[in-house]
């Protein structure tokens, strides 16, 4: 196991440190533990901090920016594949924003070190803590013993342990914003399950935050499973195309950048000659076309708050017209 930080190292960024507490976080820790702690015990818990690591199971870190402590971080249970992150944060804005950076930056060293399986822990009525989890790709479990605990959820959905049952299909669609697509695809009588999610990008694990950057390669995209025998490839094509914009080469709408480019992505090589036939057919349509097909390379689930969004938020943001899901929902009328 190599992360750095069980040697006493630091990690780093263009506007944060991560480092091991020094005597000078003293005043820091006191005020993040409630302003309850005396001097002595601050210093005593500065010292088994910088050195828990040596027992290389458990470690806290301090989050240094603009030369003052932030907050802290705990890695405890550290084992080869899983671990578990707690951390405290100063409850102001910019505190909230420093600290996600960092819990951001810790659990990408984590995955890159080979980290499987990583839980976090943040107090129920943190709610700077709270925010951080929910938006940066760790799904809520529950709540116990004052606790909220969380599982990191960036997990590939092309690996072999998550391919289609025995009669089922898998298609993945990116159409501008998922929230959208992924409600308009749910009017398909035969559509078995859908989870949005982050796809054919340039490395592991994204964050919604990552995405947004627009260099990663990701697209914004909804994965389908549904029935064969009650729902055709076709219908669920023509239900794709007439949410999309093909034309629009930027984005969908008002949703511009590389993470809302519209594409069609399979796993089944049986399914191409039908894709390909369809999108020839559409493509006659357009004057201009900008909409690419091919296989799935990846695909990593979305944050937790990102599922069933419209279901949860009938009232939310949407770029597709609510008209066009009553279109939807009237091709299961059809034979297609």
């Amino acid at each position: 196991m190599s992360l750095v930080f069980l040697s006493g190292q630091e990690i780093s960024d263009d506007e944060i440190t991560v480092r091991h507490p020094e005597e000078r976080d003293i005043e820091s820790l006191r005020y993040l533990y409630g302003k309850a702690m005396r001097y002595e015990e601050a210093e005593t818990m500065v010292k088994l901090y910088k050195h828990s690591y040596e027992n290389r199971n458990e470690v806290t870190l301090c989050v240094e920016w603009q030369g003052e402590t932030a907050g802290i971080i705990s890695i405890f249970n550290i084992h080869e594949k899983d671990c578990q992150i707690a951390f405290r944060t100063i409850p102001s804005y910019m505190h909230k924003h420093i600290m996600r950076k960092a819990v951001y930056l810790i659990t990408r060293h984590l995955i890159e070190e080979g980290m499987e399986e990583i839980h976090a822990k943040a107090e129920w009525d943190n709610d700077a803590a709270i925010h951080i989890l929910d938006h940066d790709g760790y799904a809520w479990l529950n709540t116990e013993d004052g606790f909220r605990t969380y599982l990191y959820t960036g997990k590939d959905l092309t690996k072999e342990d998550y391919r289609p049952k025995e009669n089922e299909a898998v298609l993945y669609m990116a159409g501008g914003c998922f929230w959208g697509m992924e409600k308009a695809v749910r009017q398909l009588e035969g559509v078995i399950s859908t989870f949005c999610g982050y796809a054919n990008g340039n490395y592991a694990h994204p964050t919604y935050e990552d995405v947004c950057r627009g260099d990663t390669g990701f697209r914004e995209a909804v994965r389908v499973i549904y029935d064969p025998s009650q729902l055709s490839l076709n219908k669920l094509l023509t239900a794709y195309f007439m949410c999309i914009h093909p034309e629009q080469e930027d984005g969908q709408g008002n949703d511009i950048g590389s993470q809302y480019l519209t594409g069609v992505y399979y796993t089944d090589k049986k399914d191409e000659p039908v894709i390909r036939s369809f999108f020839e057919e559409e493509e006659k349509k357009h004057h201009a076309f900008h909409t690419e097909y091919g296989p799935i390379r990846s695909f990593f689930v979305a944050e937790d708050y990102h599922q069933l969004y419209l279901d949860k938020h009938p009232d939310g943001y949407c770029h597709i017209s609510f008209d066009i899901f009553d279109k939807i929902k009237a091709l299961n009328e059809e034979d297609l």
